[in-house]
Order: C-alpha cells, then sequence, then structure tokens
C-alpha cells in the first residue's frame, strides 16, 4: 500500500490551482484606460470647447457689470455664481467636473482678448512657465 501524506497533497494541489489562477485570471487594470495628463491650458481648451455656453453666460455677467458701472470685477466671484447655478440646474454642462477653478483665469483672459471693451476689466497674474 502506498502511503500519501494528505497534508503535502494539499499543498502541491494549493500551488497548483493558485498557478492556474495567476493564468487565468484576468488583471484588474486592463480594460482601465490610461490617464492623459494634460496642462492647465489644454484643460480649459477641451471644456471651452464642450461648453460654448459658458463663455457666452460669463460675457453677458461681465458686460451687465460694466454697464452698471463697475470699473472692473472679480472673475471669481462670476465664476463662483456660475458654480450656484450650475448647482441648482439653471445651466448644464457635458463637464462631470462642472466647473474647475483653474478654467476662470483662461476665462478672464479670453474675455479680456476678445472684447476690447472688458481691456483691464479683470486683474490677472502673469502666466507661470516651467523651467525646462
Amino acid at each position: 500500500m502506498i502511503s500519501v501524506d494528505k497534508r503535502r497533497l494539499g499543498s502541491v494541489y494549493n500551488m497548483a490551482m493558485s498557478a492556474i489562477l495567476q493564468v487565468s485570471q484576468p488583471s484588474l487594470f486592463a480594460d482601465k484606460p490610461k490617464r492623459v495628463k494634460m496642462t492647465r491650458e489644454e484643460s480649459f481648451q477641451l471644456f471651452h470647447n464642450q461648453n460654448r455656453a459658458i463663455y457666452r453666460i460669463l460675457l453677458l455677467r461681465a458686460m451687465n457689470m460694466k454697464r452698471y458701472g463697475f470699473p472692473g470685477y472679480s472673475m471669481r466671484t462670476l465664476w463662483e455664481v456660475l458654480r450656484w447655478d450650475i448647482h441648482r440646474g439653471k445651466i448644464k454642462t457635458t463637464d462631470k467636473f462642472k466647473l474647475n477653478n483653474n478654467h476662470a483665469p483662461f476665462y478672464a483672459r479670453l474675455l479680456m482678448e476678445s472684447r476690447p471693451e472688458l481691456r483691464g476689466f479683470f486683474e490677472t497674474r502673469s502666466k507661470q512657465r516651467k523651467a525646462l
């Protein structure tokens, strides 16, 4: 009669099953798309192209503030009021994150560049360049 150590047989079986599972089990991350790291400006351009209404709303509100006699105004204030309107459902966007704080300065510059009457209306910092 052949004597078989059941503990050893169990460990061999476990090692074999482990090897089978390692080969046949799909990776949890195989189908996950890799995120592309965008600059703030690229992120803004993408958002702006998908949400042209945001520019028009900010333009209308900035022009109203100018008409009310304000010599300058805060883009951050306009941004937060716009965020509140989106939260309340008055305005819809295609971006799942709604309004990114990084986009506000780009809208301020875009409005001042595109409308002569708004030049200098918003205070902006100089753009930071990454050192090479």
